[in-house]
């Protein structure tokens, strides 16, 4: 760790932040069950509410884990151009998650 470091540094959470994770996970717990109580990304305030009341966590569990989970995440709107007005200002930026290891498009074997 850096005491006074030269320039500031930007840690930024790829699920949601700058890739609409939430909006393809929706969109894959629809297409396994069309009634499933899924909860908009907007009106989430942690990851116990991924799904609604009377959700099955076997079809949570099943997105989660879909292959097409990761593939292919539209950015979040404005937020390319922001990280890249942070690189152009000379803030070292850096893009981190924690991956969903039982997803095999998360991370690949």
């Amino acid at each position: 760790m850096r005491e006074s470091p030269e320039k500031p540094i930007a840690l930024i959470d790829m699920d949601g932040n700058w890739l609409q994770w939430g909006v393809r996970l929706n969109q894959i717990l629809l297409r396994l069950d069309p009634s499933f109580p899924v909860v908009d990304d907007d009106k989430r305030t942690g990851w116990d509410d991924l799904a609604g009341p009377g959700a099955d966590p076997a079809v949570l569990r099943a997105a989660m884990n879909h292959p097409d989970l990761y593939t292919d995440l539209e950015p979040v709107p404005h937020s390319v151009e922001a990280i890249l007005e942070m690189a152009d200002e000379g803030w070292d930026v850096f893009h981190c998650s924690t991956p969903t290891w039982s997803n095999p498009g998360c991370v690949p074997g």
